[in-house]
């Protein structure tokens, strides 16, 4: 028998704070258009648990996740290892990063502001876990899965498929009522742009709502393989009534499918850890620069030829990218390698797969196709940050997600192995 408990809180900071996301963004948070949240799942089959946590912020990087997880390990008596911390990856958020990962160079007043965010964080989180903890009682899971068509798109090559399952775990208690959800769907819920300055979940943080409304349930949504997915080609606008089209979409799909739930086979939770020290990329900074003064030519005349907006959209990206990279390379460039924890969370033959970053769709499609008779998703941005992984099948091509990338290419092939290794229970 499989307990469950769910909660949500409130984690919108006051005005005033520096934003993440968008390298180009003028200005701080001037207010909220709609409220952050973290939302939190506890699971318990009697001899193993979990904690998840899904909050309306950018990345969790590493240090973020030590922080909140030893605040919930004292508050809950839950240990380290049975906590996962993921981000929508809105970027409508406040900045929550200090140091590589932070999307801006942050002055000494924006540190201060960011480090009292975090331990503010660390209070609240572990409180809304503990609600969780508190709430749990019998249930059964179910999932239901739909397809979701016109919102993420790859935004590299619009032409190549994605993966566009919605695939959703719910808990239902045994009077056949929902207990809370948690829904998997992977895209870039980047709709609003870098003009906003207003606190908002954006797109994830609609669609979670709305859902909300509609059945009275805390739902959980972490962001999948979301690399190289996103709105770019499906939006016709930065701005909320946008929000509401693409959103509108996700929520239909997922309230069809609970025309046809189906209950896991096996009512148990299994728990695998994996570690993998990866090779960082050597690129010489005198490379970067040249490649900068390319792509700034490249842009001009594009500009000047009057070039479709997904043009010039991409070569901007590709030199934000070239200024990121060349920033990382200065703060990076006495390190070799970075070690990563990647998790298999097994609830049933439901296998939900944590990575440290943002890895690109394929990741997930190949997956899938090993499924071994599981429903597998990747909950990407989770208890850590490494930043892009792109893969393999892209080649030498020149994207702003490669451009930034601080992980070997050559390691493209050896995280996919490593991924595909948890799906096996018995590892």
């Amino acid at each position: 028998m499989v307990i469950a408990g769910f909660s949500k809180i409130d984690i919108t900071p006051s005005p005033g704070m520096p934003m993440a996301g968008y390298i180009n963004r003028v200005g701080k948070a001037i207010g909220a258009h709609d409220p952050l949240y973290a939302r939190t799942m506890y699971l318990s089959d009697g001899s193993e648990e979990l904690v998840l946590v899904v909050l309306d912020l950018i990345r969790i990087d590493r240090e973020l996740y030590e922080e909140l997880a030893l605040s919930i390990e004292r508050s809950t008596g839950i240990p380290r290892e049975k906590i996962f911390i993921t981000a929508t990856h809105t970027h409508s958020g406040p900045e929550v990063s200090l140091d590589l990962w932070a999307t801006k160079e942050l002055s000494n007043v924006d540190r201060e502001l960011v480090a009292s965010y975090r331990k503010e964080l660390s209070r609240t989180i572990s409180s809304a876990v503990l609600q969780a903890v508190e709430d749990t009682e019998p249930v059964e899971l179910m999932v239901s899965s739909n397809r979701v068509e016109g919102v993420a798109v790859n935004r590299i090559n619009p032409d190549k498929q994605i993966d566009s399952e919605l695939l959703a775990l719910i808990a239902k208690r045994l009077n056949g009522s929902i207990k809370g959800i948690v829904i998997s769907f992977s895209c870039h819920p980047t709709v609003l742009g870098p003009d906003n300055l207003l606190y908002s979940g954006d797109l994830y943080g609609y669609i979670a709502r709305e859902i909300e409304k509609t059945l009275s349930k805390v739902v959980l949504m972490p962001n999948g393989a979301a690399g190289n997915v996103s709105t770019r080609f499906s939006r016709k606008a930065q701005n909320y009534e946008e929000v509401i089209r693409l959103g509108n979409k996700v929520v239909e799909s997922f309230i069809d499918s609970l025309h046809n739930l189906e209950r896991l086979s096996i009512d148990t939770i299994r728990i695998i850890k994996k570690r993998i020290s990866l090779r960082l990329r050597e690129t010489p900074i005198e490379k970067l620069i040249e490649l900068k003064e390319r792509v700034i030519q490249e842009l001009e005349k594009a500009r000047a030829s009057g070039a479709s907006h997904g043009t010039i959209r991409f070569l901007e990206s590709n030199l934000y990218g070239i200024k990121i990279a060349i920033e990382r390379h200065k703060k990076m460039s006495s390190l070799k390698n970075i070690d990563i924890e990647v998790n298999a969370m097994h609830i049933g033959d439901l296998v939900f797969i944590t990575f440290p970053g943002e890895l690109f769709i394929e990741y997930q499609q190949n997956l899938k196709s090993l499924k071994k008779n599981r429903r597998v998703a990747i909950i990407g941005y989770a208890n850590g940050y490494i930043g892009y992984v792109p893969h393999y099948s892209y080649g030498k091509e020149l994207t702003y997600e490669d451009l930034v990338s601080i992980i070997d290419d050559m390691e493209y092939t050896r995280i996919e192995q490593s991924l595909s290794q948890l799906l096996t229970p018995t590892l």
